[in-house]
């Protein structure tokens, strides 16, 4: 009888993607949100950067307008992690749309001129980086934040080769499917990553992962 050939997890295939962008790059940064996707994509970093005794950078750019809880998250993921991370916190003021108004079509988060009404205070925690001390030469102040995220890689890369990586699913939306699938520039022909420009690429390790493997990851690992 014929042996079956074992069948790799979703999480097995994330781990082996996650292993070779560590084999091909030696500048690596996450996008965390704080949500539960880039939240699996940062611990399993995490767990691989101890393993090769690596630093990477976490990126968390904060909208102002966040949930107490999401904030807690971040610094607790931030604070207990620095043995391999290099956390980076943005409080810059960018523009994105605004669903919640007609008549202001677009918002500006942590905009000076608007203090008063900020629906929180600024973090004055020691990742932060504002106008105050922006290390962001290229940044251009209200800037719109789909520019803002195409060039982070080239500073915290020193304008070398540098891997984002991003925990989006195709299983939540066309767009996020086709993020995968459309026609594009990839890395060395792998098809969960797209160029971002000379230097930066992106990829998406659990692009896979049902919202159920999600949970089983951190039911699992107790993460």
């Amino acid at each position: 009888m014929a042996e079956r050939t074992p069948v790799m997890t979703v999480y097995d295939a994330a781990v082996k993607r996650l292993n070779f962008i560590f084999d091909e790059f030696e500048h690596i940064y996450v996008s965390f949100s704080s949500g539960k996707d880039s939240g699996a994509v940062l611990n399993m970093c995490i767990d691989i950067a101890r393993q090769r005794k690596r630093k990477i950078h976490a990126v968390f750019i904060d909208l102002e307008a966040w949930y107490k809880r999401s904030e807690e998250y971040v610094i607790k993921m931030f604070s207990e992690n620095e043995d391999v991370l290099m956390p980076v916190w943005i409080c810059l003021p960018m523009e994105s749309p605004n669903s919640l108004s007609f008549e202001n079509p677009v918002w500006i988060w942590w905009d000076e001129e608007k203090r008063p009404i900020w629906v929180r205070n600024m973090p004055e925690n020691k990742w932060v980086i504002n106008e105050r001390n922006n290390i962001f030469t290229w940044y251009r102040k209200n800037m719109p934040f789909e520019d803002f995220v195409k060039y982070i890689g080239n500073t915290l890369g020193n304008g070398e080769k540098t891997a984002c990586l991003v925990g989006i699913r195709t299983q939540e939306s066309l767009n996020r499917w086709r993020a995968i699938n459309c026609s594009k520039t990839t890395y060395k022909g792998k098809k969960y990553s797209t160029q971002v420009n000379d230097h930066v690429f992106n990829f998406y390790p659990i692009f896979d992962w049902r919202v159920e493997d999600i949970w089983a990851y951190y039911g699992k690992f107790h993460k």
